[in-house]
């Protein structure tokens, strides 16, 4: 519990520095917005990165590592928390995931892919549970060596009225 602690702390340190906001923990997940949607991409990159400083000291059974999704869309914002579709598929995109690996949705790729800022992959089609249709799905690069892993099935959330929502989860 206090190697997630420290994990989290970390990472909504990231989350601030990027501008966006910590809505609430949900277990082992951070669930956070932000309005600029490159600065989630950005966060989400950090995360990572964090994680390999984090994870040096310790032996290797004590190595964290997060999944994360990012969608991007309209919520509804109420207490402090956010509702609504955007966060949902927030959550799927984040069981998408594998650990190490940042998937974003289709929305989110389209305000992010053409400002030619990320390496961002085509990870497939992926029928997502509760929703219509099948959504295509990224991964962002965020390691000089990284390939795109094929996608399991695992959940992780990190996200944001028009905003990104993040959802990280450790492994």
């Amino acid at each position: 519990m206090m190697m997630v602690h420290q994990c989290n702390d970390a990472l909504r340190q990231i989350v601030e520095r990027h501008g966006g906001r910590e809505v609430k923990t949900i277990g082992d997940a951070i669930m956070a917005t932000f309005e600029d949607c490159k600065e989630s991409v950005s966060a989400a990159i950090e995360m990572q990165k964090q994680l390999i400083v984090f994870n040096a000291p310790r032996p290797e059974q004590d190595h964290v590592f997060i999944r994360i999704g990012l969608n991007y869309g309209n919520g509804i914002v109420k207490s402090n928390d956010v509702f609504g579709d955007v966060v949902n598929v927030a959550s799927r995109v984040e069981s998408v995931a594998v650990p190490e690996q940042i998937v974003i949705s289709d929305t989110l790729n389209q305000r992010v892919a053409a400002l030619g800022v990320f390496k961002i992959s085509h990870l497939g089609r992926f029928a997502l549970k509760g929703k219509e249709g099948d959504r295509d799905l990224f991964e962002v690069a965020w390691n000089e060596g990284g390939t795109t892993r094929p996608a399991a099935a695992h959940t992780v959330v990190l996200g944001g009225a028009k905003f990104s929502v993040v959802l990280p989860k450790f492994k």
